[in-house]
């Protein structure tokens, strides 16, 4: 045990990267609107800066199953969690969740003319030949109530994501789909921060169409 006197989530990252640890687990109060913003929150912070990634629950949340969701768009950023709860969801046998939420925009990095329907079997495909139940979902909505509705649904112990990790204006202006599931998560809720990473499954891929490639 350690106490630190600095700021809180600046101390988080500091000694999660002096013990070179691979796992950041905090609890958050999940506040919104009006006091988030005058109030900010610690584990947003954390996830902002984190080069590892980060579990985290509200308070009174557990995990209660080892149903797993994961939430892709096509593109490497957000396959980035794959290498996170890909081993997690074999070591406790249990399911994985592929699914897509089209909120009618277009997203950065992702290309217009993706069929996600076959974008996400392929994926299914490709995870289950490495022996793990594979179930996908294509919904419409907004994504993070979309994600956290399909989870309430399947009864999923776990969510996990990958986020822009934003700062500033940006993210003032743009939110984050992983900041609004973090703050409404009726599960812990698995996250990590794009490092511009390379997809896990296609590692010089960094537009969808080359990912695809690696499936046909």
């Amino acid at each position: 045990m350690e106490t630190c006197l600095d700021d809180p989530a600046d101390a988080i990252v500091s000694h999660a990267l002096s013990e070179r640890t691979d796992l950041i687990a905090m609890a958050t109060h999940g506040r919104g609107g009006l006091k988030r913003l005058l109030m900010g929150s610690v584990t947003e912070s954390v996830l902002r800066q984190s080069p590892v990634p980060l579990l985290t629950c509200r308070a009174g949340v557990r995990m209660e199953s080892a149903t797993h969701v994961v939430a892709l768009d096509g593109s490497p950023r957000a396959e980035s969690i794959l290498k996170d709860i890909v081993p997690l969801t074999k070591l406790l046998r249990g399911t994985l969740h592929l699914v897509h939420i089209d909120s009618g925009t277009s997203k950065r990095g992702r290309e217009k003319d993706i069929d996600m329907g076959d974008y996400l079997e392929r994926m299914s495909a490709h995870l289950s030949s490495r022996g793990l139940p594979i179930r996908t979902a294509l919904r419409s909505g907004t994504a993070g109530a979309g994600i956290m509705r399909y989870a309430s649904e399947v009864e999923a112990g776990l969510v996990a994501m990958a986020t822009h990790g934003r700062t500033g204006l940006g993210r003032l202006l743009l939110g984050s789909v992983a900041e609004e599931v973090l703050r409404m998560g009726s599960c812990p809720v698995l996250l990590r921060r794009d490092l511009e990473a390379a997809s896990p499954l296609c590692p010089k891929a960094r537009r969808p169409a080359k990912l695809l490639g690696r499936f046909s």
